[in-house]
């Protein structure tokens, strides 16, 4: 859900004599918990906050003859991004992640708008990203579609600027499905990308920079990117849908789920993007536009 909505929370019991009920929250995964003042009614609502995402509820029953606890049900907030609508997770040291997507088609207006779809590692709290996935742009009324991968903040590759794959060789279009990894094997970076539709497919090593990323996020994003040095209009893409994430880091290897993660949604005066739950999987989500500014 978005910070700013409300969440409420119900659950039900019975028995005689009739039970109380206490709401409780616990902001350590499970760790402790503490009873909610005020919340004794069988549903209890609030306002979210994106400080409260993460966060688990739970109802206890009590009575005479005994009481029951809920099973716990966490809370889910997205934080707002001035360019990125999707998941990043945390952790230490990954070395892949990966993802698939259908490239969205985009409705053009006679404003020139940008938008891109990708995974990546590092970019969430840290300066660089390695990175790689699909642009979907408007050019005076024209839609533009094509691939890339970027070493931000690599000054070796690109100048740390994104790098566009050849549209003639490697042509991209609405409606074709992307597979895409980045991983890092020893000192060498590996960014691949394929597009599974037309059956191309496109691969290239590229030496860790120094000083070396800091590997503490890996993401799935749609992107409103920066175009000559101010953020863009967000291209109009309707939504677009992330399946297969899953990521490796020093201890973990597993869907999004499988790790401490974090909603992004869109926002400037007014929510651009934002991405819905995860499915039960941990794996998959959709990130749906809202408006271009």
């Amino acid at each position: 859900m978005q910070s700013g909505e409300s969440a409420t929370f119900t659950a039900g019991a019975s028995g005689s004599p009739t039970p109380t009920v206490q709401w409780e929250v616990s902001s350590d995964g499970g760790g402790s918990w503490s009873e909610i003042a005020g919340a004794t009614s069988t549903s209890y609502s609030f306002t979210a906050a994106s400080a409260q995402n993460g966060y688990e509820y739970r109802a206890v029953f009590s009575s005479s003859a005994g009481s029951a606890t809920t099973n716990a049900a966490t809370l889910t907030v997205a934080e707002e991004s001035y360019n990125w609508s999707g998941y990043a997770a945390t952790g230490k040291g990954f070395s892949s992640v990966s993802g698939r997507w259908t490239v969205p088609r985009v409705t053009c207006t006679a404003t020139t708008t940008y938008s891109s779809q990708w995974i990546g590692i590092d970019g969430y709290n840290s300066n660089t990203v390695e990175q790689d996935g699909t642009e979907a742009d408007c050019f005076s009324g024209t839609a533009y579609y094509g691939a890339w991968y970027e070493m931000y903040g690599d000054n070796a590759v690109n100048e740390g600027a994104e790098v566009a794959l050849s549209t003639s060789k490697y042509p991209v279009s609405p409606g074709d499905a992307m597979t895409a990894t980045v991983s890092l094997s020893g000192s060498t970076w590996t960014l691949a990308i394929a597009d599974t539709t037309k059956s191309w497919n496109y691969s290239i090593p590229i030496a860790s920079p120094s000083p070396a990323p800091e590997r503490s996020s890996a993401e799935w994003i749609a992107e409103r990117p920066e175009v000559g040095g101010s953020l863009a209009a967000l291209s109009d893409f309707g939504s677009v849908s992330f399946t297969g994430a899953s990521a490796t880091d020093g201890t973990t290897s597993g869907p999004i789920s499988a790790f401490a993660f974090q909603p992004l949604e869109m926002v400037e005066s007014t929510l651009l993007a934002a991405p819905g739950p995860l499915d039960p999987t941990g794996e998959s989500f959709t990130s749906t536009w809202y408006a271009s500014s």
